[in-house]
């Protein structure tokens, strides 16, 4: 993962990668894992300062907002 090789860092490099990690974050949100989720929404924001918006409470709306997705038979059986 790029945001592990520090080397490939380059505004060239990061700057496409930023959606790409906001596409991945917003799923690890959906899955519940929010800490995750927040991790990589930094990230992204730091690879891309035109990004602005609150990691914790996007990973939070995301996560929400799968759960109200359930239909409300699956739901009782969690």
């Amino acid at each position: 993962m790029l945001a592990k090789l520090s080397t490939c860092q380059t505004a060239d490099l990061t700057q496409p990668g930023a959606s790409i990690l906001m596409k991945q974050s917003e799923a690890l949100a959906r899955e519940g894992k929010i800490n995750e989720a927040i991790e990589g929404f930094k990230i992204a924001q730091k690879w891309n300062p035109s990004l602005r918006f609150d990691p914790v409470a996007r990973a939070n709306q995301l996560a929400n907002d799968a759960k109200t997705d359930i239909p409300p038979m699956i739901q009782s059986t969690q």
